[in-house]
C-alpha cells in the first residue's frame, strides 16, 4: 500500500528506535510493515543509524513478500560490501545489499550476524598472517 511522507518517516523513526547493537558497534534493525516504499525506508534508516556514537556500520531488514531485503551502511571503517557478498548481495565499501530468498525475518537476522560474525573472523584472521609476516621478516 502507499504510504505518505509521514507515514514514511514513522515507520523510519521506528526502525530507529527498534534496532539492536551487535558488539557496540553494529546496528541491526528490521522494518516489518508491508509497505510500498520499504527499501528507502530501509535504506534512510540504516544512513540515520550511522548517527549513533560509535556505530561503525548499519542493516536493516525489510520484508518485501518473496524476499528479505538488506539494506547495508557502513562510515567506512567496516566494509558492508564484503558482508553482504557472503549473503549474496554486493554494492560498495559504504552501501550494500542483497536479497535473502526462501528465508524468513528471524532466518535471515540470524544469517545476517552470522555473516558479520565471519567478517570479523576473517579480519583477525588477516591481521594475525600479517603479524606473523612481519615478525618473521624482521
Amino acid at each position: 500500500r502507499k504510504e505518505s511522507s509521514a507515514a514514511s518517516d514513522v515507520y523510519k523513526r521506528q526502525v530507529i528506535h527498534n534496532a539492536n547493537i551487535l558488539d557496540d558497534k553494529i546496528a541491526i534493525s528490521k522494518l516489518e510493515e508491508d509497505v510500498d516504499s520499504g527499501i528507502l525506508i530501509a535504506a534512510q534508516a540504516a544512513d540515520s543509524l550511522l548517527n549513533i556514537r560509535g556505530i561503525d556500520a548499519s542493516f536493516v531488514l525489510t520484508d518485501m513478500g518473496d524476499y528479505i531485503h538488506v539494506s547495508g551502511r557502513s562510515n567506512g571503517n567496516v566494509s558492508v560490501q564484503i558482508i553482504l557478498e557472503k549473503l549474496g548481495g554486493g554494492g560498495h565499501l559504504t552501501s550494500a545489499a542483497c536479497q535473502i530468498r526462501d528465508h524468513s525475518m528471524d532466518e535471515s537476522y540470524d544469517m545476517l550476524v552470522s555473516a558479520i560474525r565471519d567478517y570479523y573472523e576473517d579480519l583477525k584472521i588477516q591481521e594475525e598472517e600479517n603479524e606473523d609476516y612481519f615478525t618473521q621478516g624482521s
